[in-house]
């Protein structure tokens, strides 16, 4: 990735962190939930599985604002892990992670684990809709393991 593109990415985040945090307490949507969660506080609206509060225990020992930075920077780095794979999808998909970042939701942390399959299973884990990646991984590889017996060449397909 460019260093253009790096820069682009972190002075942009570092430009949208006050409105973001603005914004989650505002809101009171997804980091103020999972921050909630992991505290053991469910609000009604909660909609992952009560076994999903664990993972957000050590964020919701931390005071609001400083697990709110930390998830912040999570979802940077994962947006800078994808923008090395394509710096392109990166400038493009600007809108989509900004948003995530205003809401404090855990998508760019999500997509950034689609890319293996270990990790997919993990993102499923969270969203069960991400499923499909697990399968995706699997055709990958059977793709890759027949080709192998034949003695052809494969591409890393993801």
């Amino acid at each position: 990735m460019s260093w253009l593109v790096r820069a682009y990415i972190i002075v942009l985040s570092f430009a949208w962190f006050p409105h973001s945090l603005a914004r989650v307490k505002e809101l009171g949507y997804d980091f103020t939930i999972y921050w909630l969660a992991g505290q053991g506080i469910f609000r009604a609206d909660w909609v992952y599985s009560n076994h999903l509060a664990v993972v957000f225990a050590p964020l919701g020992a931390l005071p609001h604002d400083v697990g709110f930075a930390v998830l912040y920077a999570g979802c940077v780095l994962a947006w800078l892990a994808l923008g090395h794979l394509s710096p392109t999808l990166a400038v493009l998909a600007t809108y989509p992670f900004l948003l995530s970042l205003e809401l404090g939701q855990i998508a760019p942390i999500l997509a950034w684990l689609c890319l293996s399959p270990l990790g997919s299973l993990v993102a499923a884990w969270f969203k069960p809709y991400l499923v499909v990646f697990v399968i995706l991984h699997a055709v990958a590889f059977t793709v890759r393991a027949r080709r192998a017996r034949r003695g052809l060449r494969c591409p890393n397909v993801f």
